[in-house]
């Protein structure tokens, strides 16, 4: 008489084995979804850091003349800036320029260039984890009578027959 063994199920062994991989394998998951997510928020950080810069940079440019005096703030999100403006060509504003000929030379004016560093720190803290951003910047020369007279003439409408 020769039985036929039928088996239904998972032994004891096997079921130990996939408890054992699960063990293994559950924690290393974990580990690499959470450093995932941390790297999604430092990208974060750094993206709302750097658009920050950027809009400190762009109201820097609508100025008329150079803010030399370092300005800081805080922005959305708890980040921290400072701005700081300073001369990028600290010589006279002149420049030879070679005419044709090569043999003289005509002085031309620039504007003065200067260099704005923004920084963006995110927390109060100066050894938190900050990032910066330079860029160099001509401003208009600051005209406090020409200001104030283009705030006081509004604009006429005449109408020629």
């Amino acid at each position: 008489m020769n039985r036929v063994r039928v088996t239904q199920g998972f032994t004891l062994f096997e079921i130990l084995i996939a408890v054992m991989i699960l063990g293994i394998a559950l924690p290393i998951l974990f580990q690499l979804f959470s450093g995932t997510l941390r790297a999604v928020k430092k990208s974060q950080d750094y993206t709302h850091a750097i658009a920050l810069a950027q809009q400190k940079i762009e109201e820097l440019m609508v100025m008329r003349g150079a803010p030399l005096e370092p300005e800081s703030g805080e922005g959305p999100d708890g980040l921290y800036w400072e701005r700081v403006v300073v001369p990028a060509n600290p010589s006279p504003d002149l420049l030879p320029v070679d005419e044709d000929d090569g043999d003289e030379a005509e002085l031309i004016s620039l504007a003065p260039l200067y260099e704005a560093i923004v920084s963006v720190r995110w927390d109060a803290d100066p050894s938190s984890p900050s990032t910066s951003l330079h860029t160099l910047v001509a401003f208009a020369p600051a005209l406090p009578a020409l200001i104030e007279k283009e705030e006081l003439e509004e604009p006429s409408e005449e109408i020629i027959p």
